[in-house]
């Protein structure tokens, strides 16, 4: 009885247990596709190509092998186990250049050509010739009267009347009375200009790159050669504007390109617009510029360089870092983690590996792997990257003491094949004079 007293009580127990709710397990967020945002929408073109596309996009997320024509971008986002957004852009080519848009939302597509209405021919008219004159017909003989009669003879018959006719000649063809309807005006065919190599825009990008990254290395040699030799600037010869070169790249520059925009004239011009913040010991300035390229012996060397407009007031004076700081309300401290968080942003972007991994402590640990091998894959990854932008908002300051600080941003990452968009905390450590990153955290 006991025995059975107990195995009731388990048995009670038990199912009391089954009405408690269970602990929900943890769900992470589930991104997958290509995040398009509104500014990168914005910049999709029709008309673009498949290389200019792919770097304002990214590479498709699908790309099916017999509809190279389609490109599609979708994109998801779980969280909690439950879609909270989704997208699809789905983008179509005409051949190698962008003709129709469809987001879902709105369908943007290049206007059909009207289709020109076949030539009539020409009626062939038949040459022809002078009707041929009926011949004039011959008048008879006259009637030669009887002579007078001597003597009784036989009378004379009249001779008859001989009269040839002669018939017309026929007409050689008959003359077409129907009015000839005119020919019409030739068409107009309108010449479409030749493709262009897509490679080319890479190679235009990379030279762009490669004489920023001379002047910021204050390599004037190589700084000098981006340029063609009939080069002018604004009230200098070449001579001089070489000399005045020469004598400025001297100190310690920092100079970055964002928006890049390349624009293919033909196949050896081409020009290129991007805004451009340049930084110096007395002086910095932020400016939207362009450059007219000109392909010369498989090199692309600048023709000519102008200035757009200044996006920020450039300031002859130096501005020390206490002023700046206040007028963004940061403190001296802050805003020398921010200069050097921009610093390390900006050498990502010039793909300029040496001054990137340079930014980084030596105490700096990455998940998975040591620092010398970290070190050696993220140079293969910027080396290989034909164009990269990094773009940072909205930061977050914190001193945690004179020498320790944290960063949070939102980190806006885009090259010729990936793009993403996502929230960043840098762990700083200030060595001697300078903030270095000790940890890297990405926020869910």
């Amino acid at each position: 009885m006991r025995i059975k007293l107990i195995l009731i009580s388990t048995l009670l127990a038990s199912c009391s247990y089954l009405s408690v709710p269970l602990l929900s397990p943890y769900k992470m967020d589930v991104r997958q596709g290509n995040y398009i945002t509104a500014e990168m929408r914005e910049k999709l073109k029709l008309g673009m190509t498949k290389q200019q596309v792919r770097y304002v996009l990214g590479t498709p997320m699908i790309s099916d092998v017999l509809h190279a024509n389609r490109w599609d971008y979708p994109f998801r986002l779980e969280q909690q186990g439950k879609l909270v957004d989704k997208q699809l852009l789905s983008l179509y080519f005409d051949g190698n250049n962008l003709s129709k848009i469809d987001d879902g939302k709105s369908v943007e597509a290049v206007p059909a050509k009207p289709v020109l209405a076949a030539e009539p021919a020409t009626p062939v008219v038949a040459a022809v010739p002078p009707a041929v004159a009926p011949a004039p017909t011959v008048a008879p003989a006259p009637v030669v009267a009887p002579a007078p009669a001597v003597a009784p003879s036989p009378v004379v018959a009249p001779a008859p009347v001989v009269t040839p006719i002669i018939t017309p000649a026929p007409l050689i063809a008959e003359v077409v009375a129907s009015a000839v309807a005119p020919a019409p005006a030739p068409s107009v065919v309108a010449k479409s200009k030749p493709a262009l190599n897509p490679d080319g825009e890479a190679e235009v990008l990379k030279a762009v790159q490669g004489w920023a990254t001379a002047w910021q290395a204050r390599n004037a040699s190589a700084y000098l050669s981006a340029y063609t030799k009939d080069f002018k600037s604004e009230g200098l010869s070449h001579a001089a504007w070489e000399k005045q070169r020469n004598s400025r790249v001297v100190k310690a520059i920092e100079v970055a390109l964002s928006d890049i925009n390349v624009s293919m004239v033909d196949a050896t011009h081409a020009k290129v617009s991007f805004t451009q913040r340049y930084r110096a010991e007395g002086y910095h300035d932020q400016v939207e510029k362009s450059l007219q390229l000109v392909k010369q012996a498989d090199a692309w060397l600048i023709v000519e360089e102008r200035v757009i407009k200044a996006v920020k007031s450039k300031s002859a004076k130096y501005v020390p870092a206490t002023v700046e700081a206040q007028a963004a309300g940061l403190s001296e401290g802050q805003q020398a983690v921010k200069d050097a968080v921009n610093r390390w942003a900006d050498a990502w972007s010039a793909r300029d590996a040496e001054k990137y991994l340079a930014s980084y402590s030596a105490e700096f640990k990455p998940k998975g792997s040591s620092k010398a091998e970290w070190d050696e894959q993220r140079k293969s990854r910027i080396g290989k990257a034909r164009s990269i932008v990094v773009e940072l908002s909205e930061f977050k300051i914190k001193l945690h003491d004179d020498s320790h600080a944290s960063v949070t941003f939102i980190q806006a990452y885009r090259s010729d094949t990936y793009q993403d968009s996502l929230r960043k905390t840098l762990l700083m450590e200030k060595v001697a004079d300078d903030w270095l990153i000790q940890a890297e955290q990405v926020a869910k």
